[in-house]
């Protein structure tokens, strides 16, 4: 005889497994009662009656934006190391280029001293802020306002006055060891919630480490915006 026993086992194995997955739980019962009864405990969890359900049910799984923050900022750092190391660079910067910061100081290509290039070599770290997802079909898209540590290189055009009264344009190359960059950023995923682009979303900032970039409460101000 059939009792409320087996279909207490599945929902509370159901429960131990949202507890610790990181991505969907997907029930597969042709039982519409033990269906109806998961969804009403477990309002995150996916239920599928058959086989032909299941990879669709996995596909309208999204993480919470916070436990996809932290996944993504935890992988981020390998990605855009990859990146540099197969492409030369971490992300397409070229569509809005850079800034320099330095307190009241703010150069970029047309300034003078002219801010000529800007080299993310490795990253350290990366910091994500103001973290927003949406999906598009099978699409998975999210937005962020990233902040990066790593070996910053940078390029500027300087004025050299000749004896002879000529001007000339010298570069002066220099590591900034106590910068980081801040950059707004659009990111992809596959339909399994992996990483597969990211692409800055307006001009990335290199922030050179100053007392006026700290806010009342000692927090750093974030310097980029959205184009």
């Amino acid at each position: 005889m059939k009792t409320g026993a087996a279909d207490a086992i599945v929902l509370s194995c159901v429960g131990a497994q949202l507890e610790v997955a990181e991505g969907a739980v997907v029930l597969l019962s042709s039982d519409n009662k033990l269906r109806s009864e998961v969804l009403k405990q477990f309002s995150e969890a996916r239920v599928a009656s058959g086989s032909g359900e299941l990879l669709a049910q996995f596909w309208t799984f999204t993480p919470a934006p916070d436990q996809l923050a932290v996944r993504t900022a935890e992988r981020l750092t390998d990605f855009l190391n990859e990146r540099i190391s197969r492409f030369g660079e971490a992300m397409p910067f070229d569509a809005f280029g850079f800034e320099y910061v330095s307190g009241p100081i703010r150069l970029d290509q047309t300034s003078m001293p002219r801010l000529s290039s800007t080299q993310l070599r490795h990253v350290d770290i990366v910091e994500i802020y103001e973290f927003e997802t949406s999906v598009d079909g099978d699409h998975r898209y999210g937005r962020a306002e990233l902040r990066i540590f790593g070996d910053i290189a940078l390029t500027l055009l300087l004025d050299s006055y000749e004896p002879d009264g000529e001007v000339r344009t010298v570069p002066s190359s220099f590591r900034a060891s106590m910068a980081h960059i801040d950059v707004v950023v659009i990111t992809e995923w596959n339909q399994n919630w992996e990483l597969v682009s990211i692409e800055p979303a307006g001009v990335a900032v290199v922030v050179d480490m100053h007392p006026d970039d700290e806010n009342d409460d000692g927090a750093i101000t974030f310097r980029a915006s959205e184009a």
